[in-house]
């Protein structure tokens, strides 16, 4: 049987997710599963503790879809794409949660932007430097610098106030597409060329379900 502490933080999360952070009170989430409101204090101190637990419980779905990730495929650069759309899925989805936590929390919203900026990056790097000793890149490529660099465009293009949202996935893609292309060698980039429409396949049957607030 799931415990209290657990349906208050599955509740909470589903009634964030559909309704926004601003929206929903601590009597809300308490009338939800029926416990008063002395219990959710008991487990939770506050509002902004039960916003903290989403996200984090949020956060570890993201580390282990990354894993799920690192076993369906060995072939470094195809794993780079997947991993793209994973933190994709991760801004896109429960936007109204994240619209409501930049507006009436800044302070929580700040500390969580640094998340998935920082695990991309790691990912990047990690992928790069594996391609790197497949022999993919041609040499001289600073897979730091190129991991830094990928992880913030998409990070910011993502994060636009200017770009449309329907148009946020088209550059992504192209950008990395095409800044990949930049760092392979010749042989390297007929291949990856030869497999773009299988691997673009692959990427479309891609779900991370796990990541919606609602599917706690």
């Amino acid at each position: 049987m799931e415990d209290v502490k657990g349906k208050i933080l599955n509740s909470a999360c589903t009634l964030f997710a559909k309704n926004g952070c601003k929206r929903i009170t601590m009597d809300e989430v308490a009338n939800s599963i029926r416990i008063s409101k002395r219990t959710l204090y008991e487990h939770y101190a506050n509002k902004e503790d039960l916003i903290m637990a989403c996200i984090n419980y949020w956060q570890q779905n993201i580390e282990k879809e990354a894993k799920m990730i690192e076993a369906m495929t060995d072939f470094p650069i195809w794993r780079m794409m997947f991993m793209g759309k994973l933190f994709r899925t991760y801004s896109h989805q429960n936007q109204l949660f994240f619209s409501d936590l930049e507006k009436y929390y800044p302070d929580i919203y700040k500390n969580h932007l640094a998340y998935p900026l920082n695990l991309r990056t790691k990912h990047i790097e990690k992928c790069l430097s594996m391609a790197q000793q497949q022999g993919y890149f041609r040499e001289g490529v600073n897979l730091e610098v190129a991991a830094i660099l990928m992880a913030n465009c998409t990070y910011h293009v993502l994060n636009s106030t200017v770009i449309p949202t329907p148009m946020r996935d088209v550059i992504i893609g192209e950008f990395m597409v095409n800044y990949m292309r930049g760092m392979l060698t010749p042989q390297a980039t007929v291949d990856f060329d030869k497999n773009q429409k299988e691997m673009h396949a692959k990427l479309n049957d891609l779900q991370f379900e796990s990541l919606r607030l609602e599917n706690l």
